[in-house]
C-alpha cells in the first residue's frame, strides 16, 4: 500500500490522519509530524527467496501442504504472529483519527445542539470554526487538537460503553494545558483559547466508544431525538386545541342558569366582588337566550378534553421495548440504564415475537385513544365533526387508520433479540410479525461469536449455507431492512432514524463485535465490511414501486468488483520498491480470527512457486485448472515481513458462499445485474444490426451508382468510337469517361478545325471494398506495416505483405499503416467493429485509400 491514506477504503473513510502523540515544541507541526509519521510506519518487507531444498524435500512439503488442503490438519497460525498485509497500518489503532468516541445528547443537550451524533473530531472542529474561523486564529490549540482527542480516548475507561462528556472533557482540557507548560504570551493566549473551546463544547451529553454496545446506546440517542422533535410539536398543538375546547365549554357553561347564581357570579369578578350585592344582581339579570349544545357533543368534547389534559401519561416513555432474557448477560450495565426512557419488558425468548406483538396491541390501544382525540378536537374547533359519518369511525378507530405522521408520533415498539435464538426458535413467528404489518421495530445484533458459530456449525456439516436474516426480511417485501456495521456510527443513527420513523416493520441487523479475544474489534468488523462476510445494505419500499429502487448498496467498497482491490507496497531485501494489487477477501479477514486459524499454513519462502495463487484469483479458476494449485493470502508478521499463508477448502467454500451472497446484493442494488448487461447486450446488437444494415444499403446504392456510370460511359465510348471510324462530325458527343489507349492512337490528326472543347475525361470508378484488402503485388517490402501490427499484417514468400487476419487488429491500425504505405497499396475498407472509438474521423482518413 502507497499510504495509511489512500490503502484501505472502506476504514480509510474513518482512519484517514494520524493523531499527535508527542511534540518536541507544541509550535512547531512540521517536526511533530515528521517524528510521528516515522514511528507509525513502515512497508512490509518481501523476504529473500533461496532455493535450497532438494527435489525430494521440495516434493514431500507439497505433497503435506495439498493434504493439509483437503484436510485442515498440520496447519495453524497463532493470532499475534501474522496480520493481514493490507490491515499492517492499522494494528495500533490508538494513534489514528476515527468516528469513536461519538457524542450523543442528553435531554439538556437536544435543546442545545441540532445534530444528535457527532464524532469526537466533528465536535472539536466544530467548536474552533465559531471562535477561530481562520488558519492563525488558536493555532497552537489547533496544532494539538489531535493531542487532546489523544487524552481523551485514553482516560475513557474501555469497560464502560458510554461516559459523561464534561467528565472527559474538562479534565483533558486542563491536562493539555498542564502537558504543554506553553510560557509567556503564547501560554496566555492558549488558555484564553482553550477556555473559548470549553464554552463552545456541549455541556451534557454522553461520549461513547466503540464497544459491542455501541448499537444500543445509538438507537437510545436516534429514539430519543425523535421522540423530542415530535413530542414537542404535537405538545404545543395540543395545549392550543385544548384551549379553545376550554372556551367553547366555558361558553357553554355560561348559557345555563347555574352561570347567573350569586356565588357564580362573586367568583368571576374577584377583588371588586366586594362592592356588589350579587342577590340582587342574580335577579335583574336576564337568562340566555343561545341555543344549548346538544349533550352527547358536550360530553365528547368534556371527554377529549380531559384526555388531551393528560398527554404526558400518554406519552410517559419514549418506547417499549420487549427485550429477550438471555440479553442480559450480553451488556455491561442495565437495560433500565440503557434505555433510560423505555418501558422495558423481559421475555422469554422462545415466546419473544408473541411477547412483542401483545405489547404492541396493547401499546396502540392507549395511543389510539389519545390519537382519536386529538382528531375529533381538531373536527370539533372547526366545526367539521359531523356524528352520524364520525361516530362510527372513531368508535372503530385503531392504529391500521394512523397516517404515518401518526405513526411517527408513537413511541415505538422494541423487539431486542440474539440472532441465533430468533432465526433457530422464532422464525416462524418473526415472519408472521412481518406478514402482519405491524410497525414493530426488530433490533438484532450480530457479535463475532455468531460468526464463529455459524462457521462452526458449516464446518460440522462440512459446509452448508448459512441463513441471512436481512435477505428473509427482504422476502417479505413490506419491512423496512437495514443491515450495517458498527464502524458507522452517523450511518446507525441515520439508518435508525429512518426505520423507526417508518409506517412498516423494520429489522436492523447490526454486526457488533465483542472484546473478548484481543483483537482490534474495529478492524475487525470493517474488515468484516470490506471482505463482503457482512455486507452493508438498506431495503426502504418506501424509495419507489420500483422494486429495485428499494435497495441502497453504496456504503459497500467498490460496489462493482467481487472483492476491493487496494495497493500493496514492499520493499525487497535490495530495497527496491515494489506495487501490486491484491483483492481482500473472505480470506485475509477470517486470517485475523483465532477460529480460524488452523485453516492456515505459513509456507516458507524456500518453498513458493508459482503453484501459489492468491484466494482471489483461485476462486476464478476452472476445476481442472485449480486442482494442482494452493491458495494463499498475504500477511506480516511482527517485523513487517511479507509470509505466503496458504488456505484450506474450507475457507475456498466460505468464500465462494460469501461471494455468491455478495453478487445477490449486488443484483438487488442494480449492479453487474445480469438482465442489465442482457439488456445491454441486446441493445447493442440491435444498434449493431442497424448500423450494418445502413452500411449495406449505402455499399449497394454506390455499388448501382457506379453500375450506372459504368453503362453510361461505355455507352458514350462506343458512340464516340463509332463516329470517329465513320468519320461523322459528332464531337458534340460526350467524351467517353475514360478512353483507352488504342482509341485516342486512331483518332485522325486532322481533325482540328471547328474542334470543340470536350470535357476533361473522368477516370472510371472502382467499387469500394468492404473489407479492408492489400494490393500485395504493389509492397515495397518498408516493414511500415509490420511495424503497425505484426498479427494484423505479414509477409509472403516474396517478402511482400498481405492481410493475415482483419480480426486481429482495429481499423485504427488499418488506416494508420494505410497512412504509413509509401505505395499507398493498403486499403482499410469499412470497420469491422461498430463499436470501435473515434469511427466517424477514421473513416474520413480511410476514404483517400479506399
Amino acid at each position: 500500500m502507497t499510504s495509511v491514506d489512500s490503502k484501505f477504503a472502506e476504514l480509510d473513510e474513518l482512519l484517514k490522519k494520524k493523531t499527535i502523540r508527542s511534540r518536541e515544541d507544541p509550535r512547531d507541526k512540521s517536526s511533530a509530524e515528521k517524528k510521528i509519521t516515522s514511528g507509525l510506519k513502515t512497508i512490509p518487507v518481501l523476504p529473500e527467496i533461496k532455493d535450497e531444498s532438494d527435489e525430494k524435500t521440495l516434493t514431500t512439503f507439497w505433497r503435506n501442504l495439498r493434504s493439509f488442503y483437503r484436510s485442515a490438519q498440520g496447519g495453524g497460525i497463532k493470532g499475534s504472529q501474522l496480520f493481514p498485509a493490507l490491515l499492517s497500518d492499522y494494528r495500533d489503532m490508538m494513534h489514528v483519527r476515527y468516528d469513536y468516541p461519538v457524542w450523543v445528547p442528553d435531554e439538556a443537550g437536544l435543546a442545545e445542539n441540532d445534530a444528535a451524533v457527532l464524532s469526537l473530531t466533528e465536535l472539536l472542529n466544530n467548536a474552533l470554526k465559531t471562535f477561530a474561523p481562520s488558519a492563525q486564529d488558536a493555532k497552537i490549540l489547533k496544532d494539538n487538537i489531535g493531542r487532546l482527542e489523544l487524552i481523551v480516548r485514553e482516560s475513557i475507561d474501555a469497560r464502560a460503553a458510554s461516559v459523561v462528556f464534561t467528565d472527559v472533557m474538562w479534565p483533558a482540557l486542563q491536562k493539555l494545558e498542564t502537558q504543554l507548560k506553553i510560557k509567556g504570551q503564547d501560554g496566555k493566549t492558549f488558555s484564553e483559547d482553550i477556555q473559548k473551546l470549553k464554552s463552545q463544547l456541549p455541556q451534557s451529553g454522553q461520549l461513547l466508544h466503540f464497544s459491542h454496545e455501541s448499537p444500543y446506546w445509538l438507537l437510545s440517542a436516534a429514539i430519543r431525538v425523535q421522540f423530542h422533535r415530535s413530542y414537542q410539536k404535537v405538545k404545543e398543538d395540543t395545549v392550543v386545541l385544548r384551549n379553545k375546547l376550554d372556551e367553547l365549554l366555558r361558553i357553554e357553561n355560561q348559557k345555563t342558569p347555574a352561570a347567573n347564581a350569586p356565588e357564580t357570579l362573586k367568583g368571576s369578578y374577584g377583588y371588586g366582588a366586594s362592592f356588589i350585592n350579587f342577590d340582587k344582581f342574580s335577579n335583574v339579570i336576564p337568562e340566555s337566550s343561545s341555543e344549548m349544545m346538544m349533550p352527547q357533543r358536550l360530553t365528547r368534547i368534556e371527554k377529549i378534553v380531559t384526555i388531551l389534559r393528560n398527554i404526558d401519561s400518554y406519552f410517559k416513555y419514549d418506547s417499549v421495548a420487549v427485550i429477550a432474557e438471555n440479553l442480559s448477560g450480553s451488556i455491561a450495565g442495565n437495560w433500565s440504564d440503557l434505555l433510560a426512557h423505555s418501558s422495558i419488558l423481559i421475555a422469554d425468548k422462545r415466546i419473544i415475537s408473541s411477547e412483542a406483538q401483545n405489547a404492541f396491541e396493547m401499546h396502540m390501544k392507549s395511543m389510539s385513544e389519545w390519537l382519536s382525540a386529538f382528531r375529533i378536537a381538531r373536527l370539533e374547533v372547526e366545526g367539521k365533526y359531523i356524528p352520524d359519518i364520525h361516530d362510527a369511525y372513531f368508535s372503530n378507530f385503531d392504529w391500521r387508520a394512523f397516517t404515518e405522521d401518526e405513526m411517527a408520533l408513537c413511541p415505538p415498539v422494541l423487539l431486542i433479540t440474539p440472532v441465533e435464538e430468533l432465526i433457530m426458535h422464532n422464525l416462524t413467528e418473526f415472519s408472521r410479525l412481518l406478514a402482519s404489518h405491524k410497525p414493530i421495530k426488530t433490533i438484532v445484533i450480530k457479535s463475532d461469536a455468531e460468526i464463529i458459530h455459524s462457521a462452526k456449525s458449516m464446518a460440522q456439516d462440512y459446509f452448508s449455507f448459512p441463513q441471512e436474516l436481512g435477505a428473509l426480511a427482504v422476502s417479505h417485501r413490506n419491512a423496512y431492512v437495514f443491515q450495517s456495521t458498527t464502524i458507522h456510527p452517523k450511518g446507525l443513527y441515520e439508518g435508525y432514524m429512518k426505520g423507526i420513523s417508518g409506517f412498516s416493520p423494520a429489522l436492523f441487523y447490526i454486526l457488533s463485535p465483542r472484546d473478548e479475544s484481543g483483537r482490534n474489534t474495529y478492524v475487525w468488523a470493517g474488515a468484516a465490511l470490506e471482505s463482503r462476510a457482512f455486507p452493508e445494505f438498506t431495503y426502504d419500499q418506501r424509495r419507489g414501486v420500483q422494486w429495485g429502487s428499494r435497495f441502497n448498496v453504496e456504503k459497500n467498497p467498490q460496489t462493482d468488483q467481487d472483492w476491493p482491490i487496494y495497493e500493496l507496497s514492499f520493499i525487497t531485501k535490495r530495497d527496491q520498491k515494489s506495487v501490486i494489487n491484491v483483492p481482500f477477501s473472505f480470506a485475509d479477514f477470517a486470517s485475523q480470527d483465532v477460529f480460524f486459524a488452523e485453516h492456515f499454513f505459513d509456507v516458507p519462502p524456500q518453498y513458493w512457486s508459482d503453484d501459489l495463487v492468491l484466494f482471489a484469483d483461485y476462486l476464478k479458476m476452472e476445476p481442472t485448472e485449480a486442482y494442482s494449485k494452493i491458495p494463499f493470502v498475504w500477511m506480516v508478521d511482527q517485523q513487517n515481513m511479507l509470509h505466503k499463508v496458504a488456505t484450506t477448502h474450507f475457507l475456498v467454500l466460505y468464500g465462494q458462499e460469501r461471494l455468491d451472497f455478495w453478487h445477490f446484493i449486488q443484483e438487488f442494488g442494480g449492479i453487474n445485474s445480469y438482465h442489465v448487461d442482457r439488456a445491454v447486450e441486446k441493445a447493442r446488437q440491435m444498434l449493431l444490426e442497424e448500423k450494418t444494415k445502413e452500411i449495406a444499403g449505402l455499399n449497394e446504392a454506390h455499388n448501382t451508382e457506379i453500375e450506372q456510370v459504368k453503362q453510361s460511359t461505355a455507352r458514350e465510348a462506343m458512340e464516340k468510337l463509332s463516329a470517329i471510324l465513320l468519320e461523322l462530325d459528332s464531337l458534340e458527343v460526350k467524351p467517353a469517361v475514360k478512353i483507352s489507349a488504342a482509341v485516342a492512337v486512331t483518332e485522325p490528326v486532322t481533325q482540328k478545325t471547328a474542334e470543340p472543347q470536350a470535357p476533361e475525361a473522368v477516370e472510371e470508378e472502382e467499387p469500394v471494398s468492404t473489407e479492408p484488402w492489400l494490393d500485395t503485388i504493389r509492397c515495397t517490402s518498408c516493414n511500415e506495416c509490420i511495424n503497425v501490427n505484426p498479427n494484423l499484417f505479414k509477409y509472403n514468400g516474396s517478402k511482400q505483405a498481405y492481410i493475415a487476419d482483419a480480426k486481429s487488429g482495429t481499423y485504427a491500425q488499418l488506416v494508420k499503416a494505410a497512412e504509413k504505405c509509401p505505395a499507398k497499396c493498403i486499403h482499410p475498407g469499412i470497420p469491422l467493429n461498430a463499436d470501435e472509438e473515434g469511427l466517424d474521423d477514421l473513416i474520413k482518413r480511410a476514404a483517400a485509400f479506399n
